[in-house]
């Protein structure tokens, strides 16, 4: 399984009695209870914190190795399409002797130092985070970098059921997943994918796309899933590729093109799209969408004469009672 999506996956949590949403967007944590904001844009160390503030956040701010870790695996689809830059701000400033958070000023509890850092030079008095590695490094502050933003999850009151993680893939998983892993479950054969705060199925069985999505929405009430972005897609790919068996080369998603306009199987228009070179072809007979397994790229086929695997995007379950 992916590495990125182990790290994930282990620390996913939700409470007893509630599950947690972005109400304003961002990448959702429920094992820390907040919601990180992977902000693109070459600001200074300053102007990001105030960037931040614009919907009342601050930059990040560490709280333990655990964070660090899940922060790393999502700045990986969250800064993807950024090129060149291999570092990010996060919301800690050298101040009266030691590093201290930029919004109350408190000193840091937590550090994750790299080699020989902090570094001596007079004016690097912020701290900036590896995107590979997620170690810190001391600069100066009028540097111009991406930086992440946290906001406060939100209560909700559907709460997922938990189940084991569904070891019949004949992709091999490591021990220690199978041993630790709790994943969040949200029906019958589905997986809760913290991140997107939504229920999936990836079944293998193959289906037209009509059967496929007369699947997903007679046995749990969702469709066939859709990809509104780049985030989703990229994290999708990576649970497929470990979910789905080795023979599996595409499968169905939620696109169909009904009188000349592709739009998703629950009536919204496409807005991202992600088609591979040479597609979407104008052949009248190709009017439904399937990705590839080991890109994610979508082509376009016939509806009835392809079977393929899919998946599904099912409404969370659970109880509505806080």
């Amino acid at each position: 399984m992916n590495e990125t999506i182990v790290i994930i996956l282990l620390l996913a949590f939700i409470s007893e009695n509630v599950t947690l949403k972005c109400s304003n967007g961002g990448f959702l944590s429920s094992a820390f209870q907040r919601c990180y904001h992977f902000i693109p844009k070459l600001l200074t160390n300053f102007d990001a914190q105030r960037r931040c503030e614009t919907f009342n956040g601050a930059l990040l701010v560490l709280n333990s190795s655990d964070e660090a870790q899940i922060v790393t695996a999502y700045a990986k689809y969250g800064f993807d399409e950024i090129e060149n830059i291999s570092s990010y701000w996060i919301g800690s400033r050298f101040m009266d002797e030691q590093y201290r958070t930029l919004k109350r000023f408190e000193k840091l509890r937590f550090f994750n130092w790299d080699e020989n850092e902090p570094s001596a030079e007079a004016d690097g008095n912020c701290i900036s985070s590896s995107l590979k590695t997620g170690r810190w490094s001391s600069e100066p502050c009028h540097l111009p970098k991406v930086s992440v933003c946290t906001t406060d999850a939100t209560k909700s009151c559907k709460q997922p059921f938990r189940h084991r993680w569904n070891e019949s893939s004949s992709r091999e998983r490591p021990a220690t997943v199978l041993k630790k892993l709790d994943v969040l479950k949200c029906g019958n054969n589905s997986i809760y994918i913290d991140s997107l705060n939504g229920c999936y199925r990836f079944i293998e069985e193959t289906q037209s796309f009509m059967n496929a999505e007369k699947q997903c929405r007679t046995s749990h009430g969702g469709h066939l899933t859709k990809i509104d972005s780049r985030f989703k897609m990229l994290l999708l790919k990576d649970y497929a590729e470990g979910i789905f068996s080795m023979n599996v080369t595409k499968y169905w998603i939620g696109v169909s093109r009904i009188y000349g306009i592709w739009s998703w199987v629950d009536g919204s228009t496409v807005e991202y799209t992600n088609w591979k070179q040479g597609y979407p072809s104008s052949e009248l007979t190709e009017q439904c969408v399937a990705a590839d397994d080991n890109t994610a790229q979508w082509i376009n086929l016939s509806c009835f004469g392809n079977k393929l695997p899919f998946i599904c995007e099912d409404p969370l379950e659970g109880t509505d009672d806080c």
